[in-house]
């Protein structure tokens, strides 16, 4: 004889959370303020009234650096998960787990040497002259 599973805690539990938000914004909409003016429609950062546009340029470095940080604090969740099973997987896990930090080192290393970690000013080398001639 097999265990059915039950879903009825689901259920409940759908239920509950369902009323919870229902009684949130009733309650909200009740008890709020009724009133509107100029100051309640004005955006509001901190107690800092806001300043010129939203549309500020960000430097391309920036995203980048984000997107390497991203990519290399997502690393760091496959080696605390490889920490947590590190009795369980035993020398071919540990063989594993140093290959995939060094192409992670080498990876570092080649970021390091092409600049793209590098938020200072840009030098741009002058162009060579057969790049001029096949330009024109």
């Amino acid at each position: 004889m097999t265990a059915e599973p039950t879903f009825w805690p689901f259920v409940v539990y759908a239920c509950g959370v369902l009323l919870l938000v229902a009684t949130m914004l009733l309650l909200s909409s009740i008890l709020g303020q009724r009133r509107a003016n100029a100051a309640t429609n004005m955006p509001f950062e901190s107690g800092v009234v806001s300043v010129g546009s939203s549309q500020v340029r960000m430097s391309v470095e920036f995203y980048l650096v984000a997107i390497l940080f991203v990519i290399f604090d997502l690393e760091t969740v496959f080696i605390l998960a490889w920490a947590v099973a590190f009795f369980e997987l035993g020398w071919s896990g540990f063989i594993a787990v140093a290959l995939f930090i060094l192409i992670l080192v080498v990876a570092l290393i080649y970021e390091l040497s092409t600049g793209a970690l590098d938020w200072g000013v840009k030098q741009r080398s002058p162009a060579k002259p057969y790049e001029l001639e096949r330009a024109a």
